[in-house]
């Protein structure tokens, strides 16, 4: 639509319903978009990711071009590793043996990366919020499961600091650009 390449659909609940007949619910724009403009990128950010079931995610997986996981963590949060994981895993469980089988292979993880203003994820003046981000990184590229995934997304990015984001950007670099681990 308006000549767009792509079209990002925010705030998709996983753990959902489906209608695809509906266009009220977003699995249903998802199918209608795919279907009126078979070219257009469709990118979606899900929640809800430790209750995800198997059929929001069939027809993400065959209708997104790109699953963004929202998972979320302040530099104060040390579970930060085990939420990843455990929700990566959940929706893997699901998809194994099913329609949406191989679905991880068009999944990202989101990150939070706003330092400033609302939504601030850096929550302690004494820790040091881009080596948290360098370790959510790092868990990523370096876990069994998480290092095939195609890629990280950041949310704020519009939030974060300049210095963040520069740090940010040498790391997707080092990582994925340029295949260290």
């Amino acid at each position: 639509p308006g000549g767009f390449k792509a079209v990002a659909i925010d705030e998709v609940d996983l753990g959902g319903g489906v209608d695809v007949g509906d266009v009220n619910n977003p699995y249903g724009r998802i199918v209608r978009l795919r279907q009126d403009f078979p070219q257009l990128a469709i990118f979606v950010w899900g929640y809800n990711a430790r209750n995800a079931k198997s059929p929001p995610l069939t027809i993400l997986k065959n209708y997104a071009d790109r699953i963004m996981v929202e998972l979320y963590y302040s530099e104060g949060n040390t579970g930060f590793v085990e939420g990843i994981k455990s929700s990566i895993q959940k929706i893997a469980e699901r998809c194994r043996n099913q329609d949406c089988d191989g679905i991880l292979a068009k999944t990202v993880v989101g990150l939070a990366t706003a330092d400033t203003e609302n939504w601030c994820y850096d929550c302690y003046a004494d820790k040091d919020f881009p080596k948290h981000i360098a370790g959510e990184i790092y868990f990523i590229k370096t876990d069994g499961l998480l290092r095939n995934l195609p890629g990280i997304a950041f949310y704020s990015y519009t939030r974060t600091r300049v210095e963040t984001q520069i740090w940010i950007n040498k790391l997707m670099r080092y990582y994925y650009l340029e295949g260290n681990t």
